[in-house]
């Protein structure tokens, strides 16, 4: 049951990452930057969210014992995060790096927090409305911003949204 726990974790915390994707297509647009930025960006998202949720699941030992610990360690390494995504993401723009930075930090913190609710909390339809109402307002200021969306990405983000 424990394994089925950690596949259902990860698909779950995959799933909150991707839903993300268009943030990074905006922070493109907005900073002018490389066609390549936003799929890679995605999935280093998903990246630092499967690194907060491998963080807490392997030191899980350890929290019972000394949670001030484990908890520091969250949050220094979502402060490394932050810094090293602000000045290491590939957009022109300092802002948008800094977005990004905060964005890379904020999947670390909170997939490390997801992992203590159960999991009827994280597929409770309103953690998915909420992705829906997320995809729609950053489609809308990707709509302004005169922006072409790809149309496969953002199709299958919205089916998996909606299933």
């Amino acid at each position: 049951m424990k394994n089925i726990r950690f596949w259902l974790h990860w698909l779950l915390v995959t799933a909150l990452a991707a839903a993300l994707y268009p943030f990074p297509v905006l922070l493109r647009v907005w900073s002018n930057g490389a066609q390549w930025t936003a799929p890679v960006m995605t999935a280093a998202l998903a990246g630092c969210a499967w690194l907060g949720m491998l963080y807490i699941l392997l030191l899980r030992r350890q929290y019972a014992r000394h949670p001030k610990w484990i908890n520091g360690g969250v949050w220094a390494i979502t402060l490394l995060l932050c810094v090293a995504g602000c000045l290491f993401a590939p957009y022109p723009a300092r802002l948008a790096q800094v977005l990004w930075g905060i964005l890379a930090g904020g999947c670390f913190f909170g997939s490390a927090r997801l992992v203590f609710h159960p999991l009827e909390h994280l597929a409770h339809p309103n953690v998915f409305v909420g992705l829906c109402l997320w995809d729609c307002f950053t489609g809308f200021l990707l709509y302004l911003s005169h922006a072409k969306l790809p149309f496969v990405p953002v199709m299958l983000l919205f089916a998996a949204n909606a299933a």
